[in-house]
């Protein structure tokens, strides 16, 4: 699958452009060009982020912030720090997002904000699962699903918050 070869090389990138060298950006961008048959631009940022731009979409690691086109419906988590955040366009053309939150809040508060909050703004709640310090939730509003899996370890919880079209 294009996503999964994606991912694995944006993560790939990521330790490779902890070194600095310009020359492994244009290594991935062929790389990734190459597997998508596709037009790919690697960006190294100052700070350690990277963004990547394919045809399929934007995806930033370590940016730190918010995806620019994130639904206003779905509010990241107060004081959470944003580690990772994508915006990709699946073969579909239907847009797919996905953030990756750190709080040090505990699993069970996160999961009742979720829950909450969502059904505030007008999604409606799924079924949730939980088990072994882990939380997951999901709803839907309109043509949209969004899926929460909250888990939690040494004083972390990592809060990971996928939206894309219903299928």
């Amino acid at each position: 699958m294009r996503s999964s070869k994606l991912v694995l090389l944006m993560t790939a990138g990521l330790l490779l452009a902890a070194c600095g060298q310009k020359g492994v950006e244009n290594a991935m961008e062929r790389k990734m060009e190459q597997d998508t048959a596709g037009n790919a631009d690697v960006d190294v940022k100052v700070d350690g982020s990277m963004e990547i731009q394919t045809d399929e979409g934007t995806a930033t690691i370590g940016g730190g912030e918010m995806p620019g086109d994130w639904p206003e419906d779905v509010k990241a988590y107060a004081g959470a720090t944003v580690t990772y955040s994508a915006s990709v366009n699946a073969q579909t053309g239907e847009p797919g997002m996905a953030v990756v939150l750190m709080s040090t809040d505990d699993v069970a508060t996160v999961a009742a904000h979720y829950n909450k909050e969502l059904a505030a703004a007008g999604w409606t709640m799924g079924e949730s699962m939980e088990a072994s310090g882990t939380s997951i939730l999901s709803g839907t509003k309109d043509d949209r699903v969004v899926s929460l899996m909250i888990t939690g370890a040494e004083g972390q919880t990592a809060i990971t918050i996928a939206i894309s079209k219903e299928e």
